[in-house]
């Protein structure tokens, strides 16, 4: 029986227009309604998510949402960190001077802001904070490169100039580098994952692993759904996550997740192919 749903923000939850469609949340109140937990597992931080989470009702201290593609665990009533994974300061220091070698726009981003040394600062970057309601900081690379509260960086650029990069391999034994977006490259500690997060809420809850419904769409929800018992890609989805998937959900822009949770109700977790 399933208790608890983990699921992706941008392109699963939300619209086209990235916002919660009224059927959404009467599907996710009626599921709340019959016990089941709602956990929202994004590489947004906790102020990218805390406009959902009230839409939802889920801004209150029992519940908790993973934030940074599973580095950091919230508690939403305050948004206190429960947990969190940062990078080491040799580890930052390398992947910046790489970067910066590399002339490409990034930032880093903490628990609770956006900070960058680059001057212009870059449009991605700029739209990330809008995006997220994160707070920007610019500061001197030399002062930057001193903190250890690092979570991410976002080398944030135009797709074709993302497409054409190529990454040093000393690079990838560093960190782990996502594109969960065209015009972003999450780059995190190598031991993070949505899966990670998946794990922390499956502790937090004493929850077993048949007892959670992943629901993803990108490549950085590949983990999410492999360490989910049941696992669900949005039609909308990567070709990888469909592959894995025991589910195909509709495209998040018809109302995909409500449909998936109005034959979870309707079905109890049992035979959910063929969702209208």
């Amino acid at each position: 029986m399933i208790k608890c749903i983990i699921t992706d923000i941008d392109q699963t939850l939300t619209d086209a227009g990235m916002k919660l469609t009224p059927r959404t949340l009467e599907a996710v109140g009626k599921a709340r309604a019959q016990g089941i937990q709602i956990v929202l597992c994004s590489g947004r931080p906790f102020p990218g998510m805390r406009g959902y989470l009230e839409a939802l009702g889920l801004n209150q201290r029992a519940c908790c949402s993973v934030g940074f593609n599973g580095g950091v665990l919230y508690e939403n009533g305050t948004g206190t960190v429960l947990q969190a994974t940062f990078f080491e300061p040799e580890t930052l220091q390398e992947i910046v001077a790489e970067l910066r070698r590399m002339n490409v726009n990034f930032h880093l981003e903490s628990p609770i802001s956006i900070v960058t040394g680059l001057n212009p600062i870059g449009h991605y970057t700029v739209r990330d904070s809008f995006i997220t309601n994160m707070p920007l900081e610019v500061a001197k690379f030399e002062a930057l490169l001193k903190r250890s509260d690092i979570c991410k960086i976002m080398i944030a650029d135009k797709p074709e100039t993302l497409d054409s990069l190529v990454l040093p391999g000393k690079l990838k034994t560093k960190a782990k580098f996502v594109r969960s977006r065209p015009y972003y490259l999450e780059v995190v500690p190598l031991n993070v994952h949505k899966g990670l997060g998946v794990e922390a809420v499956a502790a937090r809850y004493q929850l077993k692993k048949a007892e959670i419904l992943g629901v993803g769409d990108g490549l950085n929800d590949l983990e999410l759904l492999e360490a989910s018992g049941m696992k669900v890609a949005m039609e909308n989805g990567a070709d990888a996550l469909k592959q894995i998937a025991d589910i195909i959900a509709p495209p998040h822009d018809q109302d995909g997740f409500a449909r998936l949770l109005e034959a979870l109700l309707r079905k109890d977790g049992q035979n959910l192919n063929g969702i209208k």
